[in-house]
């Protein structure tokens, strides 16, 4: 299961979270982190994707002796929900132009990338090479805003932002080896 995670893990930080652009800080996300970076000064806004918890649906199928010595090796696909928590995190001069908007900004950049990025996608995990179908991703999301205010103060010139997403991630793995469709 954890190395479905990690293939779900990169394909959002690395292609979904990377990149995004605003209208007030460019990039908004310069690079997203795994694990996160914890820091009192992030140069860029970033997004620290980690935490997950999940619920496992299985459609099973006829388990055989499978190559690997002889164990049993499953049969049938299986489909986890994941909740996946994605933090973002930003230090913004009070000098920016437009700074009390540009957080809020970052932060809409984010939902309507996990609202609009393509699915469904076959995504392959970099240290197993299993192949899984990602179905869903940011149909439901759960977010924290409140923290998304300034916790500088005004003679430091400086104000840090953060805010938490839980994304939920519909994804099919095929356990005997084959793309599941």
């Amino acid at each position: 299961m954890v190395a479905v995670l990690n293939s779900v893990y990169q394909y959002l930080a690395y292609t979904v979270l990377t990149g995004i652009e605003s209208r007030y800080l460019d990039p908004v996300i310069a690079s997203a982190a795994l694990p996160p970076v914890f820091t009192d000064v992030v140069a860029n806004p970033y997004a620290f994707v980690w935490s997950a918890t999940s619920d496992e649906h299985q459609q099973t199928g006829p388990r055989t002796m499978g190559p690997r010595g002889g164990t049993i090796q499953p049969g049938g696909y299986q489909k986890m929900v994941w909740e996946i928590q994605i933090d973002l995190a930003a230090v913004i001069s009070q000098d920016t132009p437009n700074a009390q908007q540009a957080f809020p900004a970052c932060f809409d950049q984010v939902i309507r990338a996990l609202n609009t990025c393509t699915i469904p996608v076959i995504i392959t995990d970099p240290a197993t090479t299993q192949k899984s179908q990602i179905l869903t991703i940011g149909v439901n999301l759960h977010t924290d805003i409140a923290s998304a205010y300034s916790t500088s103060t005004t003679s430091q010139g400086l104000m840090r932002f953060g805010a938490s997403i839980v994304c939920e991630v519909q994804e099919k793995v095929d356990w005997s080896g084959g793309v599941p469709t």
